[in-house]
């Protein structure tokens, strides 16, 4: 913590034209808001300049590439497995899991992220905003469980494995 304070000591002495009060019983740097949005150019909004057209394009590119590129793999992934009888495990039940969220962030959330980099602004309302971030972060984390479940079930496995005793 203190080497952040010095940092944020450092940076604003270098700035001269920013007053700055040093509060040494709480050991911290107070800076008023006015100075902070000074500092930091506030416009009064958080949206970031709008990219030149040679970015978008290189952006959609490489968004519809690898957009196009999860989803057809997934849907792979998913149909192997759910096709074959014999590949219906417990590992392959996880990665299942795992194929689906996927594939619902590289055909939900990327392509409205790419929608969003070209108009610089949320044009879908507030209703949509809500339920992408509720799709984003339902499948990141059900990605982020699945990855944890897929790893202790290899630990358990390979732990009885090694003591000798049968999956």
């Amino acid at each position: 913590m203190d080497n952040v304070l010095d940092f944020q000591a450092y940076f604003l002495y270098e700035y001269e034209s920013y007053e700055m009060e040093y509060n040494s019983s709480l050991e911290q740097v107070n800076v008023s808001y006015e100075d902070l949005m000074n500092l930091f150019q506030y416009e009064g909004n958080f949206i970031p300049k709008e990219f030149d057209r040679n970015l978008k394009v290189t952006l959609a590119l490489f968004y519809i590439f690898i957009s196009i590129g999860a989803i057809v793999g997934n849907i792979c992934v998913l149909a192997v497995i759910l096709f074959t009888p014999k590949l219906r495990t417990v590992t392959n039940t996880f990665i299942v899991s795992l194929a689906t969220s996927d594939t619902l962030i590289a055909s939900w959330n990327v392509p409205l992220q790419l929608a969003y980099y070209f108009r610089n602004a949320w044009t879908l309302g507030p209703g949509m905003c809500k339920a992408t971030s509720y799709v984003q972060g339902t499948s990141v984390m059900a990605s982020i469980l699945t990855l944890t479940a897929i790893s202790l079930e290899r630990y358990s496995w390979k732990s009885q494995m090694i003591s000798g005793l049968t999956p």
